[in-house]
């Protein structure tokens, strides 16, 4: 008992801290945490004087105080009735619904919902805090926007082998407005803020309608989210190449990560074999206001400071910056925003001392398709510090080309649906290949093919993929949790070894009193 009050009443002590955190600026919870842990302190040393007097069993009693008095802390802050809640502030009736409603898929109130089955939507140029935190998964539809623990690991890699420029891994807006990564992702639909059209994805320009300063726009030229390839590419080719050749890359052939799979019948790609049409603008750098140059960095002295930047006019591109290891040395998180007075694109660089620091220093920022380019942008960086980088690039990716591409993924006729954890497909194809579906790769997935079980490999470091020959087939995908088998029955196994250990346990003591 001596222990378990002693346990307790650190348990109190350590919850101080957080106690206070919660309850400061307010008096009257102030003062009712005053009261409490005073009582808990009395009874804890009433209970230790005890101790002696008590029988042993009921030391297990004080490790109950302590997880109860761990809840009472963890909540009392938020909850506690005294002087109003964070309940009643912020979560008054109704509030929750109009707090999903209010943010950007609520453009999609009044359409018929069966057109969003079995494509993605994004958006464009909405951060964080516009986009609600998983709202697609409330609205059930297909999306890009992801939060922490529905984020599959698969996704953060591939979205970091293309340099889209963020530096979290528990969190995901959008595709950057690349019009060929949205499209190999199966996004059909784009949202915006009214008045922003000049930031939409080239191609999205079937206006489908606009509510409460949002606009929805649709694109003919995507890919479905299952579709077919009549070549492969291995991993450590498509690792030559730049981010917006990468792009280019998976419209024309599948990027296999195992190189050991039987792919007998399919065309071999390597760079060499494939179409790209991107070119490198050179510039120069003609003004700064706040920073001071040098090799591979800058000094930045105040904030929203900036270097000047001059290029060669361009059109009918989509125009990117790519920042290979860029790195801020400083105490905080900075923002580097590239202008050219028209757009405007920020990136997060997260500070190495920041604790969700993870290590992203490749970032590839959008600055959208234009039928004309202008020669003139500005870096800007939100904090002083020294940042330093590999390379800063201008790249040039023409787009009609997609459009070609598309049509040649869509050859091979595929339905599909989507299941609680399946995914149904009828395809009838002229020729073997590769049919891949834009689902995150996981190891709780099996495939079957008219009935039969096949594997499955993971296709463009992100998606599943099955080699299927030519003709007719019935495809099947079933999800089983990972080890949810095991799991259970090491829990049983568990429980039964218990019990069998509290009944001996019993036995013995009965005997010990009886003798």
């Amino acid at each position: 008992m001596c222990r378990g009050g002693g346990g307790a009443g650190v348990t109190v002590l350590a919850a101080i801290p957080t106690f206070y955190f919660r309850a400061a600026e307010n008096k009257e919870k102030l003062l009712a945490d005053f009261i409490f842990i005073l009582s808990s302190t009395c009874v804890f040393a009433i209970a230790i004087l005890m101790c002696k007097r008590i029988k042993k069993e009921a030391e297990m009693m004080a490790y109950i105080v302590i997880v109860v008095m761990n809840s009472f802390f963890s909540m009392f802050g938020f909850y506690a009735p005294v002087s109003g809640n964070d309940i009643s502030r912020h979560g008054s009736l109704g509030s929750a619904y109009q707090d999903l409603m209010g943010g950007p898929l609520c453009v999609l109130e009044g359409l018929d919902r069966e057109r969003f089955k079995n494509v993605r939507i994004d958006t464009s140029n909405l951060y964080f805090n516009d986009v609600r935190a998983n709202s697609a998964i409330q609205y059930d539809i297909n999306s890009i926007s992801f939060y922490y623990q529905t984020i599959n690991p698969n996704t953060n890699i591939f979205l970091h082998e293309l340099w889209i420029p963020k530096s979290w891994e528990g969190r995901n807006v959008d595709l950057d407005s690349r019009a060929a990564l949205m499209s190999l992702s199966g996004v059909k639909y784009d949202i915006i803020k009214a008045g922003e059209e000049r930031y939409l994805p080239y191609g999205y320009d079937s206006l489908v309608q606009e509510k409460d300063g949002y606009v929805l726009y649709e694109t003919e030229h995507t890919l479905p989210m299952a579709y077919m390839y009549d070549s492969f590419m291995k991993k450590e080719e498509y690792e030559k190449l730049s981010p917006v050749k990468r792009e280019m890359a998976l419209m024309q052939t599948a990027v296999i990560d195992e190189a050991d799979f039987n792919l007998n019948g399919l065309v071999e790609n390597v760079v060499e074999d494939l179409r790209f049409e991107d070119t490198v603008s050179d510039y120069i750098i003609t003004g700064a206001d706040g920073v001071e140059l040098s090799e591979n960095k800058f000094m930045v002295t105040k904030e929203n400071a900036f270097i000047s930047l001059k290029t060669d006019c361009i059109g009918r591109v989509e125009r990117s910056f790519g920042f290979e290891n860029l790195w801020y040395e400083g105490e905080k998180n900075t923002f580097v925003k590239i202008t050219d007075g028209i757009i405007s694109k920020k990136i997060e660089i997260k500070s190495d001392k920041d604790p969700q620091y993870v290590n992203i220093h490749k970032f590839l920022c959008n600055l959208g398709y234009s039928e004309s380019h202008g020669n003139s942008y500005k870096i800007i960086f939100s904090s002083p510090g020294v940042y330093t980088f590999d390379s800063i690039k201008i790249y040039n990716q023409p787009l009609e080309g997609i459009k070609g591409w598309v049509e040649e993924r869509k050859n091979a006729k595929i339905e599909y649906s989507f299941g609680e954890d399946s995914i149904h497909i009828q395809a009838d194809t002229d020729k073997n290949g590769i049919l891949y579906i834009s689902v995150p790769y996981s190891i709780g997935w099996e495939a079957y093919i008219n009935g039969e079980k096949i594997e499955i490999l993971k296709v463009n470091g992100f998606g599943m993929g099955i080699c299927m020959g030519e003709g007719k087939h019935v495809v099947e995908f079933q999800y089983h949790t990972p080890y949810m088998r095991l799991g259970m029955m090491l829990m049983f196994t568990g429980i039964i070894a218990c019990s069998v250990i509290l009944v001996y346990d019993i036995k013995e003591k009965r005997a010990a009193s009886i003798g």
